[in-house]
């Protein structure tokens, strides 16, 4: 700025970044004003810019604008103004700190509603800070030499937020909530940060033209390698926000794998349970060593069948097996439980089975129970009902599925009827060190007449075997040619300085030869016009050097004694 009111004649181009972050800013609130949802939110996903930090650009578009005019002092207000209001943002964003200001310009629920709708978070808080202050130091007489390169490096790191803001929908920043909650930004606003830090690295060029480096600003390389880095961190953060959906998807596909299973093992359980039930129409006729045979068949080939009961059709227990841990279930009366009484009822209905989960079997324990009824032509003599232990179903899942190996991994089964009653949980154990709950993924299914809901959570480890770490090599990857592209701006501009000297220097040298030249082209005209007017006037010449009796004739000297110049030494020692 000061570089610019020196030279009254220097365009004042650099000005328009700045009136074009003040316009949005105006537009923003007039948009706020009357009621223009379009104008503060032209996309329903985008975080609609609150009325403080709409009001914290206009300030510091204005700044470098009044200043342009001759009013500092003035411009200097603005700029500080707007240090001030991202200041208290940020300490009301960031540190917690109360304060009931966020709806002095307009009540933004009443055109937008959700949670810190009018909140400036901590990122537009922390530029617009930022921004006052430095603006605030250019519009002043220059301090320091080298104060542009802090300007420079500022500026391009403004512009870099607003890259990142614009970008960040498309490469799943949603996902972070560091940056959800603190740092997102629209594409409006972040458009007009990219503008900002243009036109603040543009003033640092201005600031620096003193110097006249034919290289231009020695920090030229600063705003490549924030872009260089800054395009390299969006692509590792995308990079890595893949490899998280990639983790989540893996995990939703074992969960539903897990559901897929456990309804085949049901169902096993019950075509099981199923055959059994057709090899009897008429219980009471049926002995009870014929069927503990048969029980013990079935039962062996069961490994999570709690016990198998024969009932009458009045819903009483005729046989059990094992009777042994069952005693309470022989002769029990299914008909008094309201739950079974009703399963049985359904499977009768239904002449199929019927499945109820219950939290509390005679013997104490939580229970899947099957219901198969058996008739004789229409008449219904009676059923065969398994109870099934949940512990054994979800362990032989788990070893199919190689889970407890990956995943913290939580099942709970509950009443359909009745969700918030939980029957029976599964869970195994797993080390609670470097187990990210962030990572945890869950379900909810409907498995014959259950409620399975299933919860799983990556072990640290889980994933690397199918891991690229392309992440981590085009991390390095692109750090290093952000380096390496700083270097080559700055190798670059020295060998721009290098040529422009030796430039200088040979244009130096022509113009040394060229005064040469013309001196000794005037040397000799000046002996020719001499030789001339001695010949003429028949006039001789010597030089004579005492100290060393040296003396040179001229022809004329000769001549005029008679001689021929031809045959006479020009000088004599």
């Amino acid at each position: 700025m000061s570089s610019v009111r020196r030279n009254p004649a220097a365009p004042l181009a650099h000005l328009l970044p700045f009136a074009a972050v003040a316009l949005f800013g105006v537009f923003i609130l007039a948009g706020w004003w009357s009621g223009q949802v379009s104008w503060v939110q032209p996309r329903p996903y985008d975080p609609p810019l609150p009325a403080n930090a709409a009001l914290g650009l206009v300030l510091l578009g204005l700044g470098p604008v009044v200043a342009a005019i001759g009013f500092r002092r003035t411009a200097s207000l603005l700029a500080g103004c707007a240090a001030l209001l991202g200041a208290v943002s940020f300490a009301r964003d960031a540190l917690g700190v109360s304060a009931n200001w966020d709806d002095l310009l307009v009540r933004h629920e009443r055109l937008i509603a959700g949670a810190r709708i009018g909140q400036v978070n901590a990122g537009i808080a922390l530029v617009l800070a930022g921004s006052g202050v430095l603006l605030a130091w250019i519009i002043q007489p220059r301090t320091r030499a080298r104060r542009s390169v802090l300007i420079a490096l500022s500026g391009s790191l403004i512009a870099a937020y607003g890259f990142t803001g614009a970008m960040a929908g498309r490469l799943g920043f949603a996902r972070f909530e560091f940056w959800y909650d603190h740092a997102r930004l629209g594409l409006g606003p972040s458009a007009a940060l990219v503008v900002l830090g243009g036109g603040i690295v543009w003033l640092a060029a201005l600031d620096s033209r003193g110097a006249r480096d034919p290289g231009g600003p020695r920090w030229l390389w600063l705003p490549v390698v924030v872009a260089g880095v800054t395009t390299t961190l969006l692509f590792h953060a995308a990079l890595r926000a893949r490899e998280t959906a990639y983790v989540n998807d893996t995990t939703q596909l074992t969960i539903n794998s897990i559901a897929t299973l456990y309804s085949s093992e049901v169902e096993n359980q019950v075509e099981k349970l199923g055959r059994l039930g057709l090899r009897w129409t008429e219980p009471e006729t049926v002995s009870e060593d014929a069927w503990q045979a048969e029980a013990r068949a079935y039962f062996g080939g069961t490994p999570a069948c709690r016990v198998v009961s024969l009932l009458t059709a009045d819903r009483r227990a005729r046989w059990v097996w094992p009777k042994r841990g069952n005693e309470v279930a022989e002769y029990f009366d299914h008909g008094a439980v309201p739950a079974r009484r009703a399963a049985a009822d359904a499977a009768t209905a239904a002449r199929s089975f019927a499945v109820v989960p219950l939290p509390d079997a005679p013997t104490g324990e939580a229970v899947l129970a099957v219901y198969v009824p058996m008739f004789a032509g229409d008449r219904l003599t009676g059923f065969v009902v398994g109870e099934f232990n949940f512990a054994p179903i979800f362990d032989r899942v788990d070893r199919r599925l190689n889970i407890s190996a990956r995943y913290r991994f939580l099942a709970t089964i509950s009443d359909p009827a009745a969700p918030g009653r939980r029957v029976a949980s599964y869970g195994t154990d797993a080390p609670a060190d470097g187990v990210d709950d962030g990572l945890r993924q869950g379900a909810a299914f409907n498995v014959y007449n259950q409620r399975l809901e299933v919860s799983l959570t990556p072990l640290p480890g889980t994933g690397d075997r199918n891991r690229a770490f392309l992440p981590t090599l085009e991390l390095g990857s692109g750090l290093g040619v952000s380096m390496l592209l700083g270097l080559v701006v700055n190798l670059a501009q020295a060998a721009r300085r290098r040529q422009a000297a030796a430039e200088r220097n040979a244009s130096m040298l022509r113009a040394e030869n060229d005064e040469r030249r013309r001196v000794e082209a005037q040397l000799k005209t000046t002996d020719d016009r001499l030789n001339l007017a001695l010949d003429a006037t028949q006039v001789g010449v010597f030089e004579w050097e005492v100290p060393s009796g040296h003396v040179i004739y001229s022809p004329s000297v000769w001549t005029s004694l008679g001689y021929d110049p031809a045959e006479m030494a020009p000088d004599i020692r």
